[in-house]
């Protein structure tokens, strides 16, 4: 699974923070696919290009 963080401006960022935000949203991506969310292989980075509000990407691979 991968995560793309694109902040809404351009102040610094803690990516272990982020990733942790996200939680909630992990446990029920893996809910809804029937899986222990422990089995996740987790890549994450932060995109230098700004969204408004703020936007995360998640793409789940096989």
């Amino acid at each position: 699974m991968a995560l793309t963080f694109y902040p809404p401006d351009k102040r610094r960022r803690d990516l272990d923070g982020c990733i942790s935000a996200c939680k909630a949203y992990l446990d029920g991506l893996a809910d809804a696919l029937g899986v222990d969310d422990s089995r996740f292989t987790l890549s994450a980075k932060m995109s230098a290009i700004c969204a408004h509000g703020g936007e995360v990407k998640v793409e789940v691979r096989g």
